[in-house]
């Protein structure tokens, strides 16, 4: 899963119409058209808390793949060396 994926809306400084951008666009500080009144807008991620926040989240996502992984690793061990072995929580079958 790609968090930069999703669209924010930004308001046009000139006319105020609301645009919906990427935040892919945001991290990396295009120039976008404004679908009502035509200017150029440059969007700026001042302080970088864009990009971070995408690689940060992203790496959360990653680290979250990579625990169920592993549970399900230990699930099947469980299940080979205790064949009575049976889990009550559908969790485990995600």
């Amino acid at each position: 899963m790609d968090i930069s994926q999703p669209k924010v809306d930004v308001p046009c400084p000139k006319c105020k119409a609301n645009i919906s951008v990427l935040i892919k666009q945001v991290e990396q500080q295009e120039t976008i058209i404004c679908s009502a009144c035509n200017s150029k807008i440059n969007l700026v991620d001042k302080d970088g808390s864009a990009k971070k926040a995408v690689r940060d989240i992203n790496k959360s996502f990653k680290d979250l793949e990579n625990t169920i992984q592993k549970i399900r690793k230990v699930i099947l061990f469980l299940t080979l060396v205790h064949p009575n072995f049976v889990l009550a929580s559908p969790f485990f079958f995600i």
